[in-house]
């Protein structure tokens, strides 16, 4: 996943997303660096366990000469599931109790100028027209 200027930013002021202190945050686009962050971890996270599931789907299938294969296998997978989990438990906490207004948004499919602004003003500021604003 590649980093630009403006997620480097963000990545450098971390702290305060995770304080919830929104406010000293920079202005993000539709996606600010963790919700990409999290996005690439589950499309990491499904390949990972598809492939290490293939091989526990068919462990007799192998030649016992690649047995290693058969643990490495089952140590991923399992390392991967708890990942997995931890991160959509995560997902869940932050949708539904530290931004206001996501839940709703998640059900509605859309969100108030208000929410818009606060969270992503690079984004608002593209969907409606105006000038982004200088820090």
């Amino acid at each position: 996943m590649a980093i630009d200027n403006d997620d480097r930013v963000w990545v450098d002021r971390i702290q305060f997303y995770i304080q919830n202190d929104d406010d000293k945050l920079p202005p993000v686009g539709r996606f600010n660096w963790g919700q990409k962050l999290f996005f690439w971890g589950m499309i990491y996270s499904i390949i990972l366990l598809l492939l290490s599931g293939v091989v526990l789907w068919f462990t007799e299938s192998l030649p016992w000469s690649w047995h290693i294969l058969r643990y490495i296998a089952i140590l991923v997978h399992a390392s991967v599931a708890l990942i997995t989990i931890g991160l959509f438990l995560i997902h869940v906490y932050m949708s539904t109790f530290l931004e206001q207004g996501s839940l709703g948004s998640m059900i509605q499919g859309t969100v108030t100028r208000a929410w818009a602004w606060t969270f992503h003003r690079k984004w608002y500021d593209q969907v409606t027209g105006r000038s982004p604003r200088k820090e």
